[in-house]
């Protein structure tokens, strides 16, 4: 079983993705390993392949047990919405903007967790969370997101987060610089 250079994945068979980095034969699982591979070596930086391996073996990872906190019911209190024997709750997550993020956000809580129901929306960017009670905790469904690649934060009903807030400043910056930008070149035409 053969390892890819750039991003230690399992190379498929059939492929032959390979190039010479650092003076030496590097396989990849895919063309995109071996551009961004290129591309750093290239640039001279292959000493971050050094810095990574260093990072491997020492195990440094995500923060999980971050999510774990809202497991506790006082805590998920404000988050957790209790009605017959369904809990329901509300999760923002700043990166679902397309319709495969929020199939991946759907499917990954539906095939880990039983007789869970997601309502997705990727304009206000949240999930309409609803599971049995006793089934799982808040933090359990935080963290399923979470080993995914999102960044998941739970919002009580009726209120805005902070994420949420930062980004609708920032989406306000940039249609005002766009703006601005678009009558500067109307008045050139």
């Amino acid at each position: 079983m053969q390892r890819c250079y750039h991003c230690d994945d399992q190379v498929p068979h059939g492929t032959d993705f390979t190039s010479t980095i650092r003076g030496e034969r590097a396989v990849f699982c895919c063309t995109g390993c071996q551009a961004a591979a290129m591309f750093i070596e290239d640039a001279g930086l292959a000493n971050f392949y050094a810095h990574r391996e260093q990072a491997q073996a020492a195990t440094l990872r995500p923060a999980e047990n971050k999510f774990e906190i809202y497991n506790d019911r006082d805590i998920a209190a404000p988050f957790v919405t209790q009605q017959d024997n369904q809990q329901t709750a509300i999760v923002y997550i700043s990166d679902l903007y397309c319709p495969a993020c929020v199939w991946l956000a759907s499917e990954i809580l539906q095939s880990r967790f039983d007789s869970i129901d997601v309502a997705a929306n990727s304009g206000t960017r949240r999930l309409n969370v609803t599971w049995p009670r006793g089934s799982a905790g808040l933090g359990d469904l935080l963290r399923c997101l979470s080993r995914v690649g999102f960044e998941p934060q739970p919002v009580i009903a009726g209120q805005t987060s902070d994420q949420e807030r930062e980004d609708y400043r920032s989406a306000i910056k940039r249609l005002v610089v766009a703006c601005s930008f678009g009558m500067q070149a109307m008045m050139l035409a």
